[in-house]
């Protein structure tokens, strides 16, 4: 069972693709937020101007992780990039 509300999971799941985010209601209170969706996980209680922030960079380093790993530490660059920015440049191209 996920213990991060269903709408910051959505904000986590959207940065990136998403340009705007319309939050409306009880913005001056203090939300849970989980480190890890262990249980037993107590939360921390943050205003939304801690909050926000927090769940942009787990949304974000959960878009460079690669599917299946554990860590966000993805290479800056692929393989396919790499090799393309690495081809000489053809006589034509740079006349």
């Amino acid at each position: 069972m996920a213990l991060t509300p269903p709408w910051q999971r959505e904000i986590e799941n959207f940065v990136g693709i998403k340009s705007a985010f319309i939050i409306e209601g009880n913005v001056h209170d203090r939300y849970p937020f989980y480190e890890s969706e262990a249980p037993g996980t107590a939360p921390a209680f943050l205003e939304l101007e801690e909050l926000l922030p927090r769940l942009f960079e787990r949304g974000a380093a959960r878009r460079r992780a690669p599917q299946g790993m554990a860590t966000p530490n993805a290479p800056a660059a692929s393989a396919p990039a790499a090799a393309m920015s690495s081809a000489p440049v053809s006589a034509a191209a740079s006349a």
